[in-house]
């Protein structure tokens, strides 16, 4: 991958740069990177935070990763303060970067339904996947595997994990919920 193309996303996800694990951030990007360059989107912010609903939306994948984010990071702090519960850093950034990383591939830039892909596989399993891929820590896998509670097959198994979900459902939601729109996960419009 080009050096312009993994500055371009370093500079579009500022979370990147509070992981202070090298590879892990590296393995973040490179993740970001493959799951762009395998699908039809032409810019790696061209995804909605949820296609079928792009035009009620308006909310692009990256925007949405990054109030999620920020959200996560947030909570952690309270949760590390008021419940003397250490939360990996590291780990709960990665994931929540890492969360709708496969809406590239479950989506058709064309068509705004499902790919392929995206018919043969769920929301959550391929970005759980494509970090297992990239050798990333299961943990950070599983943070995506578990932060919907709409297609995960599996339920957080860790602080980190229960965090994303939560930040992922509030950002969700509250931007929805301010621009009344009402979005069926399942059916899709």
């Amino acid at each position: 991958m080009r050096e312009s193309e993994r500055n371009r996303l370093k500079n579009l996800f500022p979370g990147l740069a509070q992981i202070k694990d090298r590879a892990l951030r590296e393995g973040v990007v490179d993740v970001w990177l493959r799951a762009w360059k395998g699908s039809n989107f032409k810019k790696i912010d061209g995804p909605s935070q949820w296609e079928p609903y792009r035009d009620e939306v308006r909310l692009s994948n990256v925007q949405h990763t990054n109030q999620v984010t920020q959200c996560a990071i947030a909570m952690a702090k309270v949760i590390e303060e008021t419940q003397r519960i250490k939360v990996n850093g590291d780990y709960l950034i990665a994931g929540s970067l890492l969360h709708d990383v496969d809406k590239f591939l479950i989506f058709d830039a064309k068509t705004a339904g499902p790919s392929a892909m995206g018919k043969q596989f769920h929301h959550t399993f391929l970005s759980s996947h494509l970090a297992l891929a990239a050798g990333l820590p299961p943990e950070v896998a599983h943070i995506a595997a578990a932060h919907s509670p709409n297609f995960s097959a599996v339920e957080p198994q860790s602080v980190e994990a229960l965090i994303v979900r939560q930040a992922d459902h509030l950002m969700a939601g509250s931007w929805n919920m301010k621009r009344k729109v009402k979005i069926n996960y399942k059916a899709g419009k």
